[in-house]
């Protein structure tokens, strides 16, 4: 598991798994850091969290911790040399209401928020203030 890359955050991670325990994630997560720091293996850690199905997350053994590949986890990257569209906002703003297929939540985690245009930071605003039930950002 990637969490051996986040050495030194052991306060964090517990913190995260207790609110993961508990049923207690939000439904918006903000990720901040230097670069280089584990900024993206907390966010995927995360996102494992929100989307194991079994009692104990990661439980390792439901559907969801299974898959080398989880398609109800979706990763969104900055085009190179360029920002994040309205195009892209809009695509992850419809497919949040598509319900998981293998898990108990759809994730989004969206690399480089920040490299947001105007207009798609627009088009998202209304879905993380008010996302769907299944729904989850980072």
């Amino acid at each position: 598991m990637e969490k051996a890359c986040l050495v030194g955050n052991k306060k964090l991670l517990l913190q995260i798994e207790n609110m993961a325990e508990n049923k207690r994630l939000p439904h918006a997560v903000i990720v901040e850091g230097d670069a280089f720091s584990g900024r993206k293996t907390l966010a995927k850690h995360i996102a494992r969290l929100a989307c194991c199905m079994g009692e104990k997350a990661p439980c390792g053994q439901c559907t969801a911790c299974l898959l080398e590949q989880n398609p109800d986890i979706t990763l969104i990257k900055q085009k190179k040399k360029g920002l994040i569209g309205v195009d892209v906002a809009r695509k992850i703003r419809g497919d949040a209401y598509i319900l998981p297929n293998n898990s108990s939540k759809r994730v989004f985690i969206i690399d480089s928020a920040d490299k947001m245009n105007l207009n798609a930071q627009n088009a998202l605003l209304k879905v993380i203030e008010e996302p769907p039930e299944r729904a989850m950002f980072i």
